[in-house]
């Protein structure tokens, strides 16, 4: 097994002694090292932060983030209940539900639209992450105050 052809990129037989660096010969038959070795890196230049990854608009040493979290969820909560409300009102008054439909469409477009501009960190979501949500609430105002019901069989 020891007249076994070995490639380069093979494992060594045996251990040997930790190189710093990778050796070339040079002209003249020493070894020396590569032109990188022993030379420290190039620094990084710094870049200035875009005013959007900047700090949110209500600073952290005011109100923490998860608990500006909170008070976000806390709200919309607060116009979920609302918006049942408005669609027991139509249930009981015949109010024009293409009107509330249109309020809470600019409701929520206000908010999920408007939810990027506070800065606040895991609440920065992207465009396509903002408009599919307002697709959804488009969607959910629409079978809640034109009355579609969903049939679900079981």
């Amino acid at each position: 097994m020891n007249g076994t052809p070995r490639l380069r990129s093979a494992f060594p037989s045996t251990p040997q002694t930790a190189h710093t660096g990778r050796q070339r010969n040079a002209p003249n038959g020493t070894p020396s090292s590569g032109p990188n070795v022993g030379s420290p890196l190039p620094d990084i230049p710094k870049q200035k932060p875009s005013p959007e990854t900047s700090a949110p608009l209500i600073p952290f040493d005011i109100i923490d983030a998860p608990s500006q979290r909170l008070y976000i969820f806390a709200f919309y909560i607060l116009l979920f209940a609302y918006r049942l409300y408005d669609f027991y009102s139509l249930t009981v008054d015949e109010v024009e539900s293409f009107w509330l439909f249109l309020k809470w469409i600019a409701i929520d477009g206000v908010f999920l639209f408007g939810l990027p501009a506070l800065r606040i960190p895991w609440l920065q979501w992207d465009t396509p992450a903002i408009l599919f949500l307002f697709f959804l609430h488009a969607i959910f105002d629409g079978m809640l105050m034109f009355r579609i019901g969903v049939r679900i069989l079981l």
